[in-house]
């Protein structure tokens, strides 16, 4: 968890990104429940995460709206947050 928020803490990140830890089958229950696709490549400390680049976008309820992409572009992703917050 410390080596997680240090890496979150860095230049790069804005701030208020949290990260995900636990047990691999609480992380793979989060993954699943947010539609997040992750990989670990390499071993021991070396090793990276290959993980989706995404912005998940919630409801007041805490339910799943719709997700943005880290490739649509500005204008696209202000659109797809109206329709979610229209929505409701």
């Amino acid at each position: 968890p410390q080596a997680l928020k240090d890496y979150l803490s860095s230049d790069g990140f804005p701030e208020g990104v949290i990260g995900l830890t636990g047990a691999p089958a609480q992380v793979r229950a989060a993954a699943d429940a947010y539609r997040a696709a992750y990989q670990k490549v390499g071993e021991g400390e070396a090793y990276t995460m290959n993980h989706s680049l995404t912005i998940y976008l919630m409801g007041p309820d805490g339910r799943f709206r719709s997700a943005i992409g880290h490739d649509l572009g500005p204008e696209k992703s202000a659109r797809v947050i109206e329709q979610a917050m229209a929505r409701g």
